[in-house]
């Protein structure tokens, strides 16, 4: 699956990095600090999974949400507890490795649904 990776924050951007590498099933495609660039990048070309930072550029976060392709799975990466939901704790990026899994195992049975079926999935989004 074609993925970026939207944040600001470089350390967490490279925490990323690598356990994207990490995972066979993951080719990244770009990397941004901000959501101009990340929008640009995403109506030129196809992203399957986005890891996204609820937080970035403001209110310009929510913005950038909207241009996202239906088709396009969105893990929802956040630092802070009372950004996540509650059942889902912001473990990955510290080392929780069966977090990242999860979120990448639910990516592409999501991906393999809109393609199979073209049907419009409620579940399209994961927060880790």
């Amino acid at each position: 699956m074609n993925c970026i990776v939207v944040n600001d924050e470089s350390l967490v951007r490279n925490a990323l990095k690598t356990l994207i590498n990490k995972s066979k099933n993951l080719t990244l495609l770009a990397s941004f600090n901000n959501t101009f660039e990340a929008s640009r990048f995403i109506s030129e070309n196809i992203v399957d999974l986005v890891f996204f930072d609820i937080q970035i550029d403001e209110t310009r976060g929510y913005e950038f949400i909207k241009v996202i392709p239906h088709k396009t799975f969105v893990i929802f990466i956040s630092g802070f507890s009372s950004t996540a939901i509650k059942t889902y704790q912001p473990d990955a990026i510290n080392g929780s490795k069966s977090r990242f899994q999860k979120g990448i195992d639910l990516a592409k049975n999501y991906s393999k649904r809109m393609k199979k079926e073209n049907s419009n999935i409620a579940d399209d989004y994961f927060v880790i």
